[in-house]
């Protein structure tokens, strides 16, 4: 009986052979434990396709070549004895082999020595079944002058040895690595907690691989929020688990219900050959080619299905990932956790390369109820605007076409504010001190808008142009918000989409107290984290400075140190986050 079942999948298998994911019963398996398999099975994959490469049939090579993805899967007994391996190729559709262990050879059971238990019975090839439609090929008869050699030995036999040892040899790292790391993988029964552990009591360190310092740094930054905050996030996205768990089952039934199709469909195939053939030779009809569209159709809307399933399982696994670490990032008994999951928030994030920081919070943020947000935007005064003499008739008969035109707003104030998880600020060339900087954006300044408005005025309709405009931060519940983060503008593309980065000092305060226009009415923060970013969008490093008590903590991934003090660089700060006092 088969207890365990361990799934590497790979995109682009046979060219460039990355894995996207490990998984046990449906669950995500990350650490060690994930980057060993990975380390064990890929170069024997990789020489497995090299095997098949050079084998007399370059029909299964040549689909295995345009296969976008692969799902291998190792079944395991709750001993670790490996009981079949199967390889599921996204363009062929079907098992392209597997061995199931009472045919493991002598040979192999000796490569596996005491890491695998086996039974030794002589091997058995997998045949592939005789395609009806093509003539069989005879070998050629050997010459009888032709001298046997001890080394004459087909092509297909000896990839089908190399094979056996390949499976064999993925097996015995396999039992190796979980035999010595079980205690890294998650149960697959385990239940995402909902109430994070305990209270924040000191800063620990986060394991970085895969470029995911700027994961690592808004983590540190979020730890540092209110625990309502945290546990509002758990519930949030548990809730995001379970309706991504229903989805992907009726993913699974909608592929059940097409692969019944596809066995009465090929059925009906099996019996028109059967009726058709003559001797080894079949003559097909617009019948057959018809059953044979309906083939091709089924597998494709099969194919489509399994697609669908991917981003929602990394939304999934990102999900829980993050409910996991925020609830056990206070358990000093558990000493690894790796986020390296949270790239499946958003799909510009998969592979290895460095992603922004602030995007990410938002998708962490996005399953929350934006009742939760504050509302956050701009309102501007705005003046009647008379068209120059060579653009009135222009104007006129641009108004001309506009419909429902929103009547002029009370003494001339638009508002125009909308939930937002993150406040954003554009920050000026010259350095500036953080509070006057808050103070100029939420207090009404001068300034022409380029953009023209259209109101009715006395049932007339016209254009208007805006004099000044400040930012507003407001709330549905006129309560301030406990915590708010700030993103400082650091990164400005051009016409050319071309983006550089703005290095303006931003000088705190000293005594890292801020004073905030909420609601109309002052209200006093004070600063909780900064992340910093150093270098360029998509390639520099992202570390985070944390507020613990009366003192500064440095988190640069696994490394985490006491500085009592903000240093001097903390005037680069990328994003900011405030809790009010």
């Amino acid at each position: 009986m088969t207890n365990r079942t361990i799934t590497l999948s790979y995109t682009n298998p046979v060219q460039m052979p990355h894995v996207t994911r490990v998984t046990e019963g449906g669950r995500q398996l990350t650490g060690d434990t994930a980057k060993n398999v990975e380390a064990v099975v890929t170069p024997l994959l990789k020489k497995y396709h090299e095997l098949r490469k050079e084998s007399a049939d370059k029909t299964y090579y040549g689909n295995m070549q345009k296969s976008e993805s692969l799902h291998a899967s190792l079944e395991l007994d709750t001993d670790g004895t490996l009981t079949k391996i199967k390889l599921v190729y996204s363009e062929i559709g079907d098992k392209i082999f597997a061995i199931n262990k009472n045919k493991i050879s002598e040979e192999t059971s000796n490569a596996f020595k005491t890491a695998l238990v086996v039974q030794s019975t002589p091997i058995t090839p997998i045949k592939r079944p005789v395609n009806p439609t093509r003539p069989v090929r005879t070998p050629a008869a050997s010459s009888p002058n032709a001298t046997p050699t001890a080394t004459s030995i087909s092509l297909p036999m000896y990839v089908c040895f190399l094979v056996f040892a390949f499976f064999a040899a993925i097996g015995r790292g396999i039992r190796s690595l979980f035999s010595s790391n079980q205690q890294a993988s998650s149960p697959t029964n385990e239940k995402t907690p909902l109430i994070p552990a305990k209270a924040l009591t000191k800063i620990r360190p986060l394991q970085n691989g895969n470029n995911i310092c700027f994961i690592n740094a808004v983590f540190q930054a979020l730890m540092n929020a209110p625990e309502e905050m945290k546990t509002a996030l758990i519930a949030a996205h548990e809730a995001k688990i379970q309706k991504e768990k229903a989805q992907l089952q009726e993913i699974d039934d909608s592929i059940t219900a097409a692969e019944n199709e596809l066995k009465e469909i090929e059925g009906r195939r099996q019996k028109w050959i059967e009726d058709s053939s003559w001797g080894l030779y079949i003559s097909p009809n617009d019948a057959y080619y018809d059953i044979m569209a309906e083939l091709r159709t089924k597998l494709e809307e099969i194919s489509a299905l399994r697609a669908k399933k991917g981003p929602i399982e990394l939304l999934m696994n990102a999900s829980f990932t993050l409910n996991r670490a925020l609830s056990i990032y206070s358990d000093e008994s558990n000493n690894f956790i790796w986020l390296n999951d949270l790239r499946g928030f958003d799909p510009t994030f998969s592979g290895s390369s460095q992603q922004d920081a602030c995007q990410l919070l938002d998708r962490i943020f996005e399953p929350l109820n934006p009742e939760l947000f504050p509302l956050f935007g701009e309102e501007t005064q705005l003046i009647p605007y008379k068209p120059e003499e060579d653009e009135t008739e222009a104007k006129k008969a641009e108004l001309a076409l506009r419909k429902d035109i929103s009547p002029f707003p009370l003494n001339g104030l638009q508002k125009s504010v909308e939930p937002n998880p993150i406040v954003r600020i554009d920050i000026p060339k010259k350095p500036i001190a953080l509070q006057t900087l808050l103070d100029q954006k939420f207090t009404m300044q001068k300034g022409v808008a380029a953009e023209l408005f259209s109101f009715t005025e006395n049932e007339q309709p016209g254009w208007y142009k805006v004099t000044e405009g400040k930012l507003v931060l407001e709330t549905k519940n006129k309560k301030a918000p406990e915590f708010i983060p700030f993103q400082l503008k650091r990164f400005k593309s051009d016409m050319s989409r071309h983006t550089s980065k703005v290095s303006t000092p931003i000088e705190l305060p000293e005594d890292n107290k801020l004073t905030l226009i909420v609601n109309g009415q002052n209200v006093n923060y004070e600063i909780q984290s900064l992340v910093m970013q150093e270098g360029t969008l998509s390639g520099g490093h992202y570390y985070s400075y944390v507020k613990k008590g009366n003192d500064w903590y440095e988190a640069n991934d696994s490394i985490v140190k006491r500085l009592g003090q903000l240093p001097e660089n903390a005037n680069q700060a990328y994003m900011f986050f405030l809790r009010k006092v």
